[in-house]
């Protein structure tokens, strides 16, 4: 283990571990701009920074805050702590997390109340979860031609003006005008109710209403780093803006434009190129690719803004594997794992760790095999169903998911109230935080799915009537159908047979382009979306679009350039064949298998 003070000097000056480039950011005072590409440990960087400036730190009562987009990216930052000899977990004054939990603690729970409301509210506010946002719609409905809309999708712009984004799983067209939620918004906000989004706007509104307040934090934190900056929005670079017209000594810029992937979190990743272009500012370009071959280098940047290729310098660089691309039948998707993991070992490398890749959570679930279960008895109503794949969710540890679904169940079972909309006031004066502690308490007490299903139904009945006594709740009336006292052959069967199978298991992983972002893989696949009845292109038409206006290509052909720059050794893309005549001449040089 490094003695801090003593060897951090020692390790900075080795360039066997860091180049010359990352030194220099390390090193570097005032403000900083650095555009990596990837592999170029960017965020290793920031631990290595955040290390160096702890070290040398004076202030007993400000520290250093060092922040990114993902989890992911701050247990990272964590490791390269601990390889330094800094505990894992930084301490006052200093401080270590996402963006959001930044402003929340910092900005918002303190001080949104002052301006949610058209006095101060009488209380802090509270920050709506994902698994609670059945109960804010119920609570605040929307109405007219928005009522089969949940007020959780509408948020704010920096402008104060609403935007409506779609709920994973929610296939409704676009509102024709997202202010018309505006009112019922409002109510939400004097209520002291805010999703994560909302936050961030009156996080905004307190720093801009209150100069007093922004000043306070940037003497509390005089020096602020920002990992993958390209992906956060228009407000939390606002935010940042505000904080440093008000005294904030030092803000450090880190990321990648190019992979920027969040449009619909209105990230802007032309601003990291803006505040290289300023004059008072050190701009920095970390050029060195630790993960890649050169060979991968060389082809990933044909899908950039760069313009050449990245240096490979890790020990992959020199690895003679060429890209290789797939045509596969648009209605054979399925096949191609397996002909993925016989290409990963061929060549001599270990499928699990390996990854495929795709845009879409519909694509993940055909790679995966995904295979429909046993239909329900036909006794059984939809919301006992879902009330049956809540317990199965909570059995495999998906407790988000699971509390989501048994909210869902209450609302329905509990209160007939199965949509959303105008004049729906069952919820009546159960709190925020009642709600909350209820719907976990009847998940705990859910019978586990292996259970046969007419048992299952018997038990769960049961639970839900001494649920219902426990809490005065009226419940509904008909509640003995659904649980019905089943008869047939099914009722012997495990009420997880009834569920969905569980996907095809293979070594390599499986997932979306976006649930991979910052991860790295000996052998990767990219999966072009097929084209299947009624599901429009292949998202690989969109991968060739020229450079915009600022100079950077479209999301759609930085999302391929993320997934691309994920492997190692190994990079397979594989087409559908209905795509391949259009695509065939950007991949030159690739090898087809």
């Amino acid at each position: 283990m490094i003695s801090p003070k003593v060897n951090l000097e020692d390790y900075l000056n080795d360039r066997c571990q860091v180049t010359d480039d990352q030194a220099a950011v390390v090193r570097a005072a005032g403000n900083l701009a650095v555009r990596a590409c990837p592999g170029s440990g960017k965020t290793r960087t920031v631990g290595t920074r955040l290390a160096y400036r702890i070290a040398n730190w004076e202030k007993p009562h400000s520290g250093v805050a060092a922040l990114s987009f993902t989890n992911v990216a701050m247990d990272e930052i964590a490791e390269q702590l601990e390889r330094l000899g800094f505990p894992r977990t930084v301490s006052f004054p200093h401080f270590m997390g996402t963006i959001n939990s930044f402003v929340d603690q910092f900005i918002f729970l303190p001080h949104g109340h002052l301006v949610m409301g058209e006095k101060c509210l009488s209380r802090r506010p509270e920050l709506v979860l994902d698994h609670n946002r059945h109960w804010v719609s119920v609570r605040f409905p929307l109405g007219g031609e928005l009522r089969d809309y949940s007020i959780c999708d509408f948020h704010y712009d920096i402008d104060g003006c609403l935007v409506w984004t779609s709920a994973v799983g929610q296939y409704l067209p676009p509102p024709a005008n997202p202010n018309d939620a505006a009112p019922v918004k409002t109510k939400m906000a004097r209520a002291g109710f805010a999703t994560h989004t909302d936050a961030m706007y009156w996080a905004l509104r307190v720093l801009r209403t209150y100069p007093q307040i922004a000043r306070g934090v940037a003497t509390r934190f005089p020096e602020i780093m920002v990992d993958e900056f390209q992906d956060t929005s228009d407000v939390q670079l606002a935010i940042l803006s505000e904080l440093h017209k008000t005294g904030l000594c030092t803000l450090v810029l880190m990321g990648d434009p190019d992979q920027s992937i969040y449009e619909f979190h209105r990230a802007r990743p032309e601003a990291l190129i803006s505040a290289m272009s300023r004059k008072d500012w050190k701009s920095f370009n970390l050029r060195h690719n630790f993960r890649s071959s050169q060979l991968i280098c060389d082809v990933s940047s044909r899908f950039s803004s760069l313009t050449e290729p990245s240096k490979a310098s890790g020990n992959c660089r020199d690895c003679p594997i060429s890209p290789m691309v797939k045509v596969y039948a648009d209605r054979d998707i399925s096949s191609l794992p397996e002909a993925f993991e016989a290409t990963v070992l061929a060549h001599g490398l270990d499928p699990s760790k390996s990854a495929i890749l795709t845009l879409k959570n519909s694509n993940v679930d055909r790679l995966a095999g995904m295979k429909t279960g046993r239909e329900f008895p036909r006794a059984i109503h939809r919301p006992t169903r879902r009330l049956i794949k809540a317990a199965h969710a909570r059995d495999d540890g998906h407790i988000g998911d699971a509390l989501e679904a048994t909210g869902y169940c209450i609302l329905d079972i509990v209160f007939g109230v199965s949509t959303y909309g105008p004049n729906r006031s069952s919820l009546g004066d159960i709190s925020y935080r009642h709600w909350k502690r209820s719907c976990y308490e009847l998940l705990c007490a859910l019978p586990t799915t292996d259970l046969e299903l007419a048992a299952w139904l018997c038990e769960a009945k049961s639970v839900i009537t001494a649920f219902l006594q426990e809490r005065g709740w009226p419940g509904d009336s008909s509640l003995g159908r659904r649980f019905p006292h089943l008869k047939s052959a099914d009722a012997h069967k495990p009420a997880s047979d009834f569920l969905v199978q569980q996907p095809k298991l293979f070594s390599a992983s499986i997932k979306t382009i976006h649930g991979a972002k910052g991860e790295t893989h000996d052998a990767t696949m990219v999966v072009a979306s097929p084209v299947l009845k009624g599901q429009g292109s292949s998202d690989a038409r969109d991968w060739f679009d020229p450079l915009d206006a600022c100079g950077l290509r479209p999301e759609s052909v930085r999302r391929l350039y993320v997934a691309m720059t994920r492997a190692r050794r190994l990079l397979l893309i594989s087409i559908p064949q209905s795509a391949w005549p259009k695509c065939k001449p950007h991949f030159e040089g690739f090898q087809t298998i």
